[in-house]
């Protein structure tokens, strides 16, 4: 890590989530194109639910739950209104009604990578239980979403910003967004009654996920698929971190949550558009080339306990401080409740360095043992 300075040079800014597509770097797919041409985002953020226009059944298993002798049913729910074929599914896994046996051990097979308690499924013998019930609360709550982003300005922080030789104006967006690392983040995390909403710089997501875990497998070519073909397997709530190396530079581009083999957790990039959801190990592939991107299968350390996000992401945490001193100068207030990314050489120009707010949301629980749910407030058009 080195301390940045305020220059006029420097790389383009990366595309949270996304490939970044500099020139003569590697060539990319048109479909893996497409996911980079999204329109403005609208100008207020909520979550909106997921469209299912249809369903059709899916041969993919849960060894897991089949261990515990549960079958599970599995089928791909659709949603026409998706802009790209990529996005418009998304898996659910039924159980049915369970033992009180295969239960608690469902439970301890899906939903012990967290300490989270406040949204564990509470036993009953004649209801239908799915995958969802058993996973921590953040994952139940936002799964079968898409997150819409605001657009909006600060002109006195951005001022004083600027008054610094911070390459902003006053005038320059401030958004409101999530991408795919900020949810993993939080369903690693685990909070057992919020989530937070934001955007972390990609480096500092990378150092952080890494310092905080075991690598277990890197893979970069597609004959070495399955990522849970290897001794010991995945586990529930590994990570998996997908990156091109750009020079010496290790670029994040994104992440998925493990929940069994060749079954993940993502939201699927950072726009408008994109779905919050379990996937396969197909699809994931298909928009993340294996060989022109890297697969590392991470595993959280067992005494790690991740911090809220904003301690490690804000603006005035001290992983930002180290590499730009001078933004202690600007109101901590504001610095709060921004994050902030910059270009791979740490160099601050405006199309390589961003602000980013935050908000937060407490989930909403009809009895005990429900599913977390997002308060009603979350689906309401907002600024923030």
């Amino acid at each position: 890590m080195h301390v940045a300075s305020f220059d006029a040079t420097g790389w383009a800014m990366r595309r949270p989530c996304r490939a970044n597509f500099t020139k003569g770097a590697f060539a990319v797919s048109a479909a893996l194109a497409a996911l980079i041409t999204l329109a403005a985002p609208p100008a207020y953020a909520e979550f909106v639910a997921l469209r299912t226009d249809r369903t059709s059944d899916c041969s993919h298993r849960l060894p897991r739950a089949e261990a515990l002798g549960v079958r599970a049913q599995c089928s791909w729910l659709m949603d026409d209104s998706a802009p790209l074929p990529a996005w418009a599914g998304r898996l659910d896994f039924s159980f049915g009604e369970l033992t009180e046996s295969q239960f608690r051990g469902l439970r301890r097979a899906y939903g012990g990578w967290t300490a989270a308690s406040a949204a564990e499924p509470t036993y009953e013998s004649q209801r239908s239980y799915g995958l969802v019930d058993f996973l921590p609360p953040v994952v139940q709550a936002v799964n079968g979403h898409r997150y819409q982003p605001e657009i909006g300005t600060m002109p006195d922080f951005l001022t004083a910003a600027a008054r610094l030789g911070l390459p902003v104006t006053p005038e320059q967006e401030i958004s409101l967004y999530w991408n795919c690392w900020g949810v993993t983040y939080e369903a690693l995390r685990g909070n057992e009654r919020s989530l937070t909403v934001v955007q972390a710089s990609s480096e500092l997501m990378l150092e952080t996920l890494r310092n905080a875990s075991t690598l277990m497998r890197s893979v970069s070519e597609p004959t070495e698929f399955p990522l849970s073909s290897f001794a010991g397997g995945v586990r529930p709530g590994d990570v998996v971190l997908i990156l091109h190396k750009s020079g010496n530079y290790d670029y994040l581009d994104h992440t998925v949550v493990v929940l069994d083999d060749g079954i993940y957790f993502e939201k699927a990039g950072s726009g408008a558009d994109v779905p919050i959801r379990i996937t396969d190990e197909q699809t994931l592939a298909s928009i993340w080339t294996p060989g022109v991107f890297r697969y590392e299968l991470r595993r959280l350390r067992s005494e790690t306990q991740l911090a809220p996000p904003l301690e490690v992401f804000s603006a005035r945490s001290h992983g930002v401080l180290a590499r730009f001193p001078r933004f202690a100068e600007l109101p901590w207030s504001s610095l709060d409740r921004l994050t902030v990314d910059w270009s791979p050489l740490g160099t601050l120009r405006p199309e390589g360095f961003a602000f980013f707010r935050s908000a937060s949301f407490t989930f909403d629980q009809a009895n005990a043992g429900a599913r977390a749910r997002l308060p009603a407030a979350a689906y309401v058009p907002q600024t923030f």
